[in-house]
């Protein structure tokens, strides 16, 4: 994130025996930073899903504050 700082792993390439599927947000800009209310910076986003099968799905990435530079 440019205002942050805070790296998140928002593309995943995901393997499983029922097949392969690459998960990737439909915007990057998914960051929520909400530290002055509850002390969480986190990202949030629809994302789509491509592979063996495809559809959509929403994800949540919490904690990488901690990952932050310089924290």
């Amino acid at each position: 994130s440019p205002a942050t700082k805070i790296s998140y792993p928002v593309e995943w390439r995901v393997k499983l025996p029922a097949g392969e599927f690459n998960v990737k947000p439909y915007f990057s800009d998914g960051e929520f930073d909400a530290s002055s209310t509850t002390a969480n910076v986190y990202w949030e986003g629809a994302v789509k899903v491509t592979g063996s099968s495809e559809g959509e799905g929403f994800l949540e990435l919490s904690g990488h504050e901690r990952l932050r530079p310089g924290r």
